[in-house]
């Protein structure tokens, strides 16, 4: 990960910090989000399970599905809070609140939630990483 090693720092210490359980990195297409979350869960993926859903093409829109496979990883892992990152969540934008919040709802709060997204933040509890601005 070559020049990108301060925002994967940033993030990681953002997680291992986070009280809130949510965390939000935007900003436009290609500039390596993806990128940049592969390597944090590279660094933090022996304190921390995670499990990947894709929004994007041909991704998920099943919410009963996406609380399953949430489900089934937690019971995997009971042990490690698990970091469940949601990528391309841009395209999630027509689920309801309350359908997201049944997906936080099924990890029993014990949860960290990363929203991969070209959109800025369109929740309300959030900390946003952008890397043009401090934080």
């Amino acid at each position: 990960m070559v020049g990108r090693e301060d925002e994967v720092n940033r993030i990681c210490g953002l997680l291992s910090s986070c009280d809130e359980g949510l965390l939000w990195v935007h900003g436009p297409g290609g500039i390596g989000k993806t990128t940049v979350m592969y390597a944090v869960e590279k660094q933090l993926s022996s304190k921390h399970g995670f499990l990947w859903v894709d929004f994007g093409i041909g991704g998920f829109q099943d919410i009963a599905a996406i609380r399953e496979m949430i489900a089934g990883h937690i019971r995997r892992s009971p042990e490690a809070a698990p970091i469940i990152v949601f990528d391309s969540f841009e395209k999630a934008k027509q689920l309801c609140d309350e359908e997201l919040r049944s997906i936080a709802d099924c990890t029993g709060g014990r949860h960290l939630l990363v929203f991969v997204s070209r959109s800025p933040p369109f929740l309300r509890f959030h900390r946003t990483f952008d890397r043009n601005k401090a934080l």
